[in-house]
């Protein structure tokens, strides 16, 4: 993760500061948000991690773990199907359903060790 002084940067710095640590740029859906608004979050972005433990590292495995991250998050999408004040959510539903059995397709199309 780049190193900057998050209590001296400039917004553009937070913002690539921000995306790297978080995945996504919080100026694009609030782009007049205050530059001392951005610090307070990448800030507490920042203590969140320091609180958090390593994960350990590992090697990718064949595939399961990715299926089993993409049938959680359908499982807890699912939960604002009903919910009208929620938009998109039956696409990004249909997209993770797509997504898990195209998974699933790949890492059961050829024998192991093939």
């Amino acid at each position: 993760m780049m190193t900057i002084d998050l209590k001296t940067a400039a917004a553009d710095q937070l913002a690539s500061w921000y995306v790297e640590a978080v995945g996504y740029n919080p100026l694009e859906d609030a782009p007049d948000m205050p530059t001392d608004e951005l610090r307070a979050l990448c800030l507490e972005v920042q203590e969140e991690h320091a609180n958090c433990p390593n994960p350990p590292e590992h090697e990718p495995n064949d595939g399961s773990d990715v299926v089993s991250l993409l049938q959680r998050a359908e499982a807890f999408i699912s939960g604002f199907e009903d919910d009208e004040d929620q938009e998109g959510v039956p696409e990004l539903l249909r997209d993770l359903r797509k997504a898990i059995q195209g998974v699933e397709e790949s890492t059961t199309s050829f024998p192991e060790g093939a």
